[in-house]
């Protein structure tokens, strides 16, 4: 634990992190992707506080643009 540096910074980051993930998805028939690119998210300290229904997926940045459009059903 970090004691102030969490409550300073990292809690309300995280929380506008996820407050604007919720903004992709506003009703049952909808579909979105959050991306998130910055390392830290992969540590174990924020993987573990992010949400944990949230589908945690790691990929190489060159993946991403296929990743997305076999998400969104094309090229198949």
């Amino acid at each position: 634990m970090n004691g102030g540096f969490e409550f300073a910074y990292q809690f309300p980051g995280v929380n506008k992190v996820m407050q604007s993930a919720g903004r992709v998805i506003r009703g049952e028939e909808d579909r979105g992707v959050v991306v998130l690119i910055d390392q830290r998210y992969q540590t174990p300290y924020y993987r573990r506080i992010l949400p944990s229904d949230w589908g945690k997926q790691f990929t190489n940045l060159n993946h991403i643009e296929s990743q997305l459009k076999s998400f969104w059903g094309e090229g198949k």
